[in-house]
């Protein structure tokens, strides 16, 4: 081997690890932009067996994060390759999982992929697009890679280090998480769900608290009931759906003034979607705009 061939092929290496790392990084970033929908993957696969959704997805974020910069600054040592195969792995195979279960009608078709809703694919593509994308820059990755002797590089780490936690704190103040973190495993309610009037939350309209209102929370999830003179039917916000939906009145018992109870059954009314802002959340109904205000501290 010559002089001059080694040098171009580290570089190759390089360019896989930069490509490896850009991927990771963008990815990161897409699924942080929108935390609830990882929340909902990461539900939806069962991936909180051990900690609640919320803290795996600042988990998976801070590693991701963390080896995206990582190789975006050319560290390829073992000990950043070894767990960015071992991520290429686990996404691919949460996919190729998706994939499989769709084709055989065991799922609804779902976004999936490691970009989260940056991109929206058909979870066929998610499968094929992350396969061509990650495993030929791994490979690549590994090409020439630097030996065990090479000094650590401090100050590359430091800042893959500071990047991953930024992000993890970033995230962690995203207007969503408050109303995600009590979510848990709860995907949606049946038998019966006892709700509680909730001193934390007042429900709007036009920056005005509507009188008569009131803002239930479940005893067991991070659900919502509302009910209010300026709607038609009681109102059920579960955020695990990102949804809002009108209820049955049959469905709603009211157990005194700061207890209900929700019974088993359907609704046909359509899902209205809302957006969670710093105030709280948004959604109109009937050409009317809304809000679910959390409660400031003074205010309470």
């Amino acid at each position: 081997m010559t002089e001059s061939s080694l040098p171009r092929k580290q570089l190759v290496g390089s360019i896989g690890g930069i490509f490896l790392g850009l991927v990771f990084l963008v990815a990161a970033v897409a699924k942080a932009v929108d935390p609830g929908k990882l929340v909902q993957q990461i539900e939806l696969e069962g991936l909180d067996f051990l900690f609640a959704a919320t803290t795996v997805t600042l988990i998976a974020l801070a590693i991701e994060t963390g080896l995206g910069v990582a190789l975006l600054l050319g560290v390829r040592n073992l000990w950043i390759l070894i767990p960015s195969s071992l991520l290429v792995v686990f996404f691919l195979g949460l996919t190729g999982r998706n994939y499989w279960m769709v084709s055989q009608g065991l799922r609804d078709p779902v976004d999936c992929g490691c970009f989260g809703s940056l991109i929206e694919r058909t979870p066929g593509e998610a499968s094929w697009q992350d396969l061509l994308l990650l495993v030929p820059a791994l490979l690549l990755a590994y090409w020439h890679r630097p030996g065990m002797g090479r000094r650590l590089p401090r100050a590359r780490l430091g800042v893959a280090a500071a990047l991953a936690l930024g992000t993890v704190v970033w995230v962690a103040r995203h207007p969503d998480m408050p109303f995600l973190e009590a979510a848990g495993e709860f995907r949606s309610i049946g038998g019966k769900a006892d709700f509680e009037v909730s001193p934390n939350f007042r429900f709007t309209s036009g920056g005005t608290e509507i009188p008569g209102s009131r803002v239930y929370e479940s005893n067991d999830s991070a659900v919502f009931l509302i009910t209010s003179p300026n709607l038609e039917s009681p109102l059920i916000l579960d955020p695990t759906k990102r949804s809002i939906a009108e209820l049955s009145l049959k469905r709603l018992v009211l157990l005194d003034e700061d207890r209900a109870r929700l019974l088993d059954g359907a609704d046909s009314s359509p899902e209205i979607p809302y957006e969670v802002g710093l105030e709280g959340i948004f959604f109109s109904l009937k050409q009317k705009e809304f809000l679910l205000a959390r409660m400031s501290a003074k205010e309470g």
